[in-house]
């Protein structure tokens, strides 16, 4: 493995703890979303801010990265309700 590869290889890598670090504080989020939704008697499905949320994405990211960035944004979104789907039932 050449240096430069290995280098890129750790450049992506303190990339995806980052990512990390960012899911599990939206995760967090989430569940006080969540907690909230229950005390207020809200579903936990909104679909209104999930396709005000898709169009955020598609004027952020490149025409290029829009379709993985809309599988990554299912991806946190399916994970958000998920966790909040179950606190509610605790």
């Amino acid at each position: 493995m050449t240096n430069q590869l290995e280098t890129l290889r750790q450049e992506i890598d303190s990339i995806d703890a980052q990512i990390f670090d960012l899911f599990e504080q939206r995760i967090t989020v989430a569940k006080q979303i969540g907690a909230y939704k229950k005390e207020q008697d809200l579903t936990v499905l909104d679909p209104s801010r999930e396709n005000a949320k898709r169009d955020q994405v598609k004027t952020t990211v490149s025409n290029e990265l829009e379709p993985y960035a809309l599988e990554l944004l299912e991806v946190l979104m399916n994970a958000a309700k998920a966790v909040q789907e179950t606190s509610r039932e605790l």
